[in-house]
This record gives C-alpha cells, sequence and structure tokens, in this order.
C-alpha cells in the first residue's frame, strides 16, 4: 500500500489545511470509513493513503500547492519501506535521495530524484538459505493489447560525458552450471512472421569517429584442460514431421563504403594460431551435393599455413561417364587460376562406378582453363553422370 507522507516545514506557526481531500471517498468513489487528515500539525507530519483525491491534489492542488510554497515537504512511503533518504550534518540537511511516484498519462511512474548525485533504484530478491531451496526471482511482464502488447524498453542514462552501460550477468554456479542468458523474440502462431532479434552498434555523429562494434565471444578457459566456448550461427530450421518448408540462411555482409580512396569492409575468417605445441584452427567450408541417385558431402578445407582462396575459387562440373573403363579427360573453364596456383579435385560417382586412376590435373592455362585426367570403369552398364568438385588455392 502507497502512503504519502506530509512533513510540516516549520516556515508557518498554524497548521497547513488541505482543502481538496476533505471528502474522504477512496478512487472508487466509495466512502471510507477513516476520511484522510485535513491538517499537517505543526512540528509533525501525517500519512495519506495514495488514493486518487491524495493523487490528485499532490500533483496539481493543494498539496502541490504547498510544497512549492516551501511549507511541506513529503516521501514516499510503500508498507514499511520509507521512500525517501535524508543525510544531516550537524542537524543541517545536506542531501536527500528518494523516489518520486506518480500517476501520468496513464502510467505509473517510479522515478529517483534528482538531486547532485542521482538516487540509484535497486530491485533484489530475496536469497533462499535452505536446502534443495532457490533463490527469489525477479519478473518482469508487459500488459497484453488487443492490438499490441507492451514492450519492455531498458535504457543506459545519457551523459555530456560518457553513456550510462547496460549489462546483463547469469548468475554464477559454485558447483554446477552457470546460469544462461536467454533471448527468445516473440513466436506468431496465426500467419505473422516471427519476431527478430538485432544487436546493432551505436552511431557516431562526428567525422572520424568509430561506430560501435557488435562482439559475440564464448566463454574463457579458465584453468588448465578447460574448453573455451563456441560462437555457434545457425539459420532457422524446419522441425521435422511438419511438412515442407526452406531452412533459413545465414548471411555476414561486410559494411558498405563510400567516397573515393575508401574501402568497404572486409569479412575475415582468421583461425587461431596454437600456443603450447596446440595446432593452429582452421577454415572449413563444408556443402551438401545432392543428385537423383546419391548423397554425398563435399568437403572444402583451408588451413591457416595453406595459403589464401581467391575469386571465384571452387565449382563443381558433372561429366558423362559411359560404359566400360574409358580414360577421361574434364577441361574445367572460367575459373580465376594463374600458373602457379595449386588446385585441389574430387570425384563423385555412382557406387557402381570404379575409379580406376585418381583424378589429378594435367594442364593448367592460366585465365583460361585447366584440365582434370582420371580412368573411369563403368562396368557394362549405360553412361550415367559424375561430379567433378575443384578447389583453387593460392
Amino acid at each position: 500500500m502507497l502512503t504519502l507522507r506530509l512533513i510540516h516545514a516549520g516556515v508557518t506557526n498554524s497548521s497547513v489545511y488541505i482543502s481538496d481531500v476533505h471528502d474522504g471517498k477512496d478512487q472508487n468513489g466509495r466512502v471510507m470509513n477513516r476520511k484522510p487528515p485535513q491538517y499537517v500539525p505543526v512540528g509533525g507530519y501525517v500519512d495519506m493513503l495514495y488514493t486518487e483525491q491524495v493523487q490528485y491534489s499532490y500533483q496539481s492542488g493543494a498539496i502541490n500547492s504547498f510544497i512549492d510554497l516551501g511549507y511541506l515537504t513529503h516521501r514516499f512511503i510503500a508498507g514499511d519501506l520509507d521512500l525517501l533518504n535524508e543525510v544531516y550534518d550537524e542537524g543541517v540537511l545536506i542531501a536527500s535521495h528518494g523516489l518520486d511516484i506518480s500517476y501520468t498519462d496513464g502510467a505509473l511512474r517510479v522515478v529517483g530524484k534528482t538531486e547532485e548525485e542521482g538516487t540509484d533504484i535497486l530491485i533484489q530478491a530475496g536469497e533462499s538459505t535452505g536446502a534443495g531451496e532457490i533463490g527469489g526471482r525477479i519478473d518482469i511482464t508487459c500488459g497484453d493489447g488487443v492490438f499490441a502488447g507492451g514492450s519492455v524498453e531498458i535504457r543506459g542514462g545519457s551523459s555530456d560525458t560518457t553513456g550510462g552501460g547496460v549489462y546483463i550477468y547469469g548468475g554464477r554456479g559454485t558447483a554446477a552450471e552457470a546460469g544462461e542468458i536467454l533471448l527468445v523474440s516473440g513466436d506468431s502462431p496465426n500467419g505473422g512472421d516471427g519476431g527478430d532479434i538485432s544487436l546493432v552498434g551505436g552511431a557516431v555523429w562526428l567525422a572520424g569517429s568509430k561506430g560501435g562494434s557488435v562482439f559475440l565471444e564464448g566463454g574463457v578457459g579458465l584453468d588448465a584442460n578447460c574448453i573455451g566456448g563456441d560462437v555457434n550461427l545457425v539459420g532457422g530450421r524446419v522441425r521435422d514431421g511438419l511438412g515442407d518448408g526452406d531452412g533459413g540462411s545465414v548471411n555476414i555482409e561486410s559494411g558498405v563504403g563510400v567516397g573515393a580512396g575508401k574501402t568497404s569492409g572486409d569479412i575475415n575468417l582468421i583461425p587461431a594460431d596454437g600456443e603450447g605445441g596446440a595446432s593452429a584452427g582452421e577454415v572449413n567450408l563444408h556443402n551438401t551435393v545432392k543428385l537423383a541417385d546419391y548423397t554425398q558431402n563435399g568437403i572444402l578445407s583451408v588451413g591457416g599455413g595453406i595459403g589464401t582462396i581467391i575469386s571465384n575459387p571452387y565449382g563443381r562440373q558433372t561429366f558423362n561417364i559411359p560404359a566400360g573403363n574409358n580414360d577421361l579427360t574434364i577441361v574445367v573453364v572460367g575459373a580465376f587460376i594463374g600458373a602457379s596456383s595449386m588446385v585441389q579435385v574430387t570425384i563423385q560417382a555412382p557406387a557402381a562406378i570404379e575409379i580406376t586412376r585418381s583424378p589429378h590435373v594435367t594442364e593448367i592455362n592460366a585465365g583460361a582453363d585447366f584440365r582434370v585426367s582420371l580412368k573411369a570403369n563403368n562396368g557394362g552398364g549405360g553412361a550415367v553422370n559424375g561430379v567433378l568438385h575443384w578447389l583453387i588455392i593460392g
């Protein structure tokens, strides 16, 4: 229950009469058993239940006027909680911290008092001491709406120098798993799109300043034989058994640069070097190729020390495998290839095909094409298709 305490400030030697809370009705218009006090005595105070009438008087009526004139001071009390803290030095008030609680424009506002040092607002659930019990939780739920539900907004404070941050931490697990942080956007069961999740670095306004970066970093291992946390980017899937549908893509796009001599942002995949004898990380690109009569995974792998992949670095080309045991030559046209390039090739073929001589590059025509030779035994069957996968390194 919220109570408004009105305190006589001692400016006058008579009681202060509050003229607009005299009828003793509550916010529903019902007559109360006890009318609110009408007078604030000299050297004392009165407590008023914060009803609609008292709220009106506090915001724009008699109470408001007497506070502005300095005849009254006030504080809010919620149950046994005093919402004002005053600091005195030898009887002189030097600072006060508290909450300004009001109902304005359809919203209940709880605002820390504006003083030389802003009032902190701390909300903390209770701790548990019983075996097997859990600590109290804090549940913040916005109101439902016919047109739109209420939103949750958490903002750091603005400043002429450094803005306030927003920090969210999962709880420490001393003997078991630490608390996770889970961000789940809203679902739409009746035909609408699911809610997006956006992480956006802060904008800048002056030349030479850099916009805020976005960091996703796995957890650090702080002891021997720990494993650092992964960072996973996974497109949305279509749940099995619910019918056909396309999976979500994973898009990584750099920022656009504007102006002569400027550049757009790079996309860098940088595997970490190993320390203490550990091997370096690799950049692995996996793709899945599906044909009518078989499915097989192709793997494109580039280690940190092998080299870099240039433009148009990899591809696939279908080729014909006739009946019998044949020498085959496959010509790949249109790849960006140099005279010193290395080419990695792999073959996919139906299970009945035997590769009797492994594929290898026999000719490289820089800037034009390269040729791959192999031998494949198709037995006595009819002609079938195989697939050449190629990767240019360096």
